[in-house]
């Protein structure tokens, strides 16, 4: 009989050790669409790399318990931007991570040329709550060069800004709330037949009203 072929030990970096990402059997991103969730923005070959001083624990151990050794860098990845987060995928090994934007304290634009570095990487620094400094390196797509790596931190970073002030993530959130505080649906519940009708359009009119003076500062 043949030997067993021998595991291959569990991947250990930065990828393996943030939040687990739903991938379809093609292995494309299963977005949340129940929660609004739409992406924004998709940029290859950019890196997610980890500075700190101790390895990040893995998210999950394999029932081998066989580790690779820790690498602080994940090369030749894809980067997601979508209206909740920011998910990184190694499209060869069919493994993806996500950074959830409300673990994010502030993202920065880092790098580019320097006195000492005249071709120093073009970066987003992360500031998470869950796993401290991440970077994602931007090496300019499929046809590197120097000035489209550049564009592309930029494209991310404004893409990853919109999405922080815009808080998509809690519009389920406000939506149920605002269900909840209608008044017009408790009153007009006690009325009946036509007279149930006017009293309800009445006071989704004058809600609209007060809604559009807080939404246009009016």
């Amino acid at each position: 009989a043949t030997m067993a072929t021998k595991r291959k030990p569990q991947r250990w970096s930065p990828l393996t050790c943030i939040t687990a990402t739903s991938l379809s059997p093609s292995g494309l991103i299963i977005l949340e669409s129940n929660d609004g969730e739409v992406e924004t923005l998709v940029r290859t070959n950019v890196e997610l790399r980890y500075d700190g001083s101790e390895p990040l624990p893995l998210l999950t151990t394999s029932s081998a318990g066989v580790k690779a050794r820790w690498d602080p860098r994940d090369l030749n990845l894809s980067c997601h931007v979508t209206t909740h987060r920011i998910v990184l995928l190694d499209e060869k090994e069919v493994v993806g991570g996500s950074i959830p934007l409300p673990l994010v304290q502030t993202a920065q634009p880092a790098g580019g040329p320097s006195f000492r570095s005249p071709l120093g990487s073009y970066k987003i620094e992360l500031s998470t709550l869950a796993w401290g400094e991440l970077s994602i390196v931007f090496r300019g797509g499929e046809n590197p060069s120097y000035r489209r790596s550049s564009e592309h931190r930029d494209d991310a970073y404004d893409a990853i800004q919109r999405a922080l002030k815009r808080k998509a993530w809690h519009d389920k959130e406000r939506q149920v709330m605002k269900e909840a505080l209608r008044p017009s649906k408790a009153i007009a519940s006690k009325k009946v037949g036509v007279d149930a009708i006017m009293t309800q359009n009445a006071l989704r009119h004058r809600e609209n009203a007060n809604l559009a003076d807080v939404t246009f500062g009016g």
